[in-house]
C-alpha cells in the first residue's frame, strides 16, 4: 500500500509563517473565547478538501491538532459534510479549542463517537508539554475518541521506534 501527503499552510499570515486563526492579545488557543478568522479557516479547509481531496486522513500538530479537534466537535466529519471521507486522525500536542469548549464537552458526554464521523484517531501527548498542557490533550481525546500514546517528551511529534509502531498500527486499520 502506498500513501501520499498534501501539506497545507494555514490561511492567515503570522510573522514569517502562517496560523489557522489569530488570537486576541494575551490569549492562547485553549483560553480564548474567539478564533479571529475562523470562518475563513473553515472555508479554506473545505475548499482544499474538495479541490485537492478527498483525503483519507488528517494530521495536526499544536494549532493544527486544535483545528482537527474543532472540526470534529463541530460535526465537519459527519456523513454528508465536506470532510466525511476522513477515516484517520492523528492529533499531536492538542488542546481544547477555546471557542468550542462546550462542543468538546458535549462530544465527550456522548456514548456514540461515530455520530460525528467514521474515523480512527490517535492522540500523541507529551507528558512534559509546556505549550499545550497534557490535560487539555486528554480532554480532546475523551471527546474525539481513539487511542492515546503518551511519551516522555514535550511539545513535539514523537518519532522514536515506539511511536512509529503506533503510527503503523493506526494506518493499518
Amino acid at each position: 500500500h502506498r500513501c501520499g501527503e498534501v501539506c497545507v499552510s494555514a490561511p492567515h499570515p503570522l510573522g514569517d509563517g502562517f496560523a489557522w486563526w489569530h488570537l486576541p492579545p494575551g490569549e492562547r488557543s485553549f483560553t480564548t473565547p474567539v478564533f479571529e478568522g475562523w470562518p475563513e479557516t473553515l472555508d479554506f479547509i473545505r475548499k482544499v478538501w474538495t479541490e485537492e481531496g478527498p483525503f483519507d486522513g488528517m494530521l495536526g500538530f499544536s494549532q493544527g491538532a486544535i483545528l482537527v479537534a474543532a472540526l470534529v466537535a463541530l460535526g465537519e466529519m459527519k456523513s454528508g459534510r465536506a470532510l466525511a471521507s476522513c477515516r484517520c486522525l492523528l492529533l499531536c500536542g492538542a488542546a481544547v479549542p477555546g471557542p468550542f469548549q462546550r462542543e468538546i464537552a458535549d462530544l465527550a458526554s456522548r456514548a456514540d463517537k461515530l455520530e460525528n464521523g467514521n474515523y480512527v484517531a490517535l492522540h500523541t501527548i507529551g507528558r512534559q508539554d509546556d505549550i499545550n498542557p497534557p490535560e487539555g490533550a486528554r480532554q480532546v481525546a475523551a471527546a474525539v475518541g481513539g487511542e492515546i500514546f503518551e511519551f516522555d517528551g514535550g511539545h513535539d511529534v514523537p518519532m522514536d521506534e515506539a511511536a512509529l509502531e503506533v503510527y503503523r498500527s493506526l494506518l493499518k486499520r
